[in-house]
């Protein structure tokens, strides 16, 4: 169990990485089905803009980076996503801002100068949206793939005092926000939650590697009182750092359990939302990375939690990983499969050009996470459109389904062009064509016979020129 809990923990740690209808709309009941979260790109000095967003649900982060001078991004949540913006200043100094966007809400991002801004048409929502830019102005970075774990080099009793006093100084700066600015009670629970388990992330983020020997801190008097007034809350469940400080806490007190026992302590010792919040991350972490109890925890899961959302994304991944499990053995190309978009249907390497056959096809290798990717698709949208003899078809490498579904959602892809690559890491179709990185491009003829293994990428003025000679030789 011991690897396992390492690489959990590292993984926590490296992803910490409309118009309103009515100002009181965010404390009302959340939506139980999907509802559009609408960022509308206003970018006419074509700046470079990057910022990730995840729900509040998920890990990991999906990515934007581009310099369009107008997009809109489309994220469906019935839950608040967190988007995080980073901008680098003149003198190499990164700034990074969080914004909390609730369900159906329309945000308008611009960046006029240095700094990407966001905005809405609700002056309440104006305020909420402004906390932590005001709050990185006063502290610096609260969060972001650019802040470090604090405190790692002092010793323990200075490590506790720091952090004490780092929730003290954030709790006052919270405190005299609301007194001058007029926020929703939602949002207060969620900043004053957020900071308070801030701090109990902070400490045990500090042992996530060698458990079994930081295992011995827990016995230090002032440690365990720290750790006692540890509050556990159900209605925290949807605040991430709530989950990752169960994880890192668990993870500490039952190094070296297996998985089994792990998920069992858990179900035992928890109840209610929390109970299933931290069951679905670590199922969904032994999912991803392929333990070999795939199968009995995701029974368990299925069996034991209560939320429908959570039992519903855990399906789609357990399903996805099911799928690329069973073709991992299958070396030969045509037999080697990948997952269609729109009907979720898995077709063999052979299948796919059987289906694009008749016509060139144009393969775009890509994955959710790959910013250059991310970045071409615009101009691959572009150049479909002048090319509609051209088949372009993509295959994404994410190995985690709904990072992948919700990339092309938000980007509004045809979901007919899209599949995914059945297993990635032992895929025959990766191996056949030395796909070692990506983005990667291909052209293959009507025949299905490669006619270029590494064609040029959509922003690039040539692949026009190819296409034209291909099409006039037809």
């Amino acid at each position: 169990m011991k690897p396992v809990i390492i690489a959990l923990l590292c993984i926590i740690f490296h992803s910490c990485k409309s118009d309103r209808q009515g100002d009181n709309q965010s404390s009302k009941e959340l939506p139980t089905t999907p509802q559009n979260i609408t960022i509308i790109i206003n970018n006419p000095l074509k700046k470079q803009i990057f910022f990730d967003w995840s729900s509040l649900l998920d890990a990991a982060t999906q990515p934007y980076d581009a310099t369009a001078a107008h997009d809109t991004i489309l994220i469906k949540s019935n839950i608040p996503v967190r988007l995080i913006s980073s901008d680098m200043m003149g003198n190499s100094k990164i700034v990074q801002n969080t914004f909390l966007l609730y369900p159906n809400d329309t945000v308008f991002l611009e960046k006029p100068q240095s700094i990407t801004n966001i905005s809405t048409k609700s002056d309440q929502r104006n305020k909420e949206l402004s906390f932590f830019p005001l709050f990185r102005e006063q502290f610096g970075n609260y969060e972001g793939w650019s802040v470090p774990i604090p405190f790692r080099d002092d010793k323990p009793e200075k490590r506790f005092q720091k952090i004490k006093d780092t929730y003290q100084n954030h709790i006052a700066f919270a405190n005299q926000f609301f007194q001058v600015n007029h926020s929703n009670s939602a949002f207060k629970n969620f900043i004053r939650k957020e900071f308070y388990y801030k701090q109990y992330y902070d400490f045990l983020a500090l042992y996530q590697e060698n458990l079994l020997k930081n295992k011995a801190i827990i016995q230090d008097a002032q440690v365990a009182r720290f750790l006692a007034d540890f509050k556990i809350d159900d209605s925290a469940s949807e605040i991430p750092i709530y989950g990752y400080s169960v994880l890192l806490l668990e993870s500490l007190l039952q190094a070296g359990k297996s998985e089994i026992d792990f998920y069992q302590n858990l179900k035992t010792k928890y109840s209610g939302k929390t109970r299933d919040i931290v069951l679905y991350r670590f199922v969904d972490f032994c999912i991803i990375n392929s333990s070999k109890n795939i199968s009995t925890l995701y029974t368990y899961f299925q069996k034991d939690a209560e939320n429908i959302m959570l039992k519903n994304n855990l399906k789609e991944q357990y399903q996805f990983m099911a799928n690329t499990l069973n073709s991992s053995g299958n070396k030969s190309l045509d037999s080697s499969t990948v997952i269609h978009f729109s009907d979720k249907k898995t077709l063999t390497w052979k299948q796919l050009l059987e289906k694009n056959a008749e016509k060139i096809t144009y393969l775009d290798f890509w994955a959710s996470w790959c910013k250059p990717c991310i970045e071409e698709m615009k101009y691959s949208h572009e150049v479909q459109k002048k090319y509609p003899n051209i088949n372009f078809v993509y295959l994404s490498q994410d190995e985690n389904y709904k990072h992948w579904e919700n990339s092309i959602l938000a980007r509004n892809m045809s979901k007919e062009s899209h599949y995914l690559i059945g297993t990635s890491k032992n895929s025959a179709i990766l191996s056949q064509f030395n796909i070692t990185s990506i983005p990667r491009y291909m052209l293959i003829d009507q025949y299905g016979k490669v006619i270029n293994a590494d064609a040029p990428r959509p922003s690039d003025a040539k692949l026009k020129t190819v296409f034209d000679e291909l099409l006039k030789e037809k």
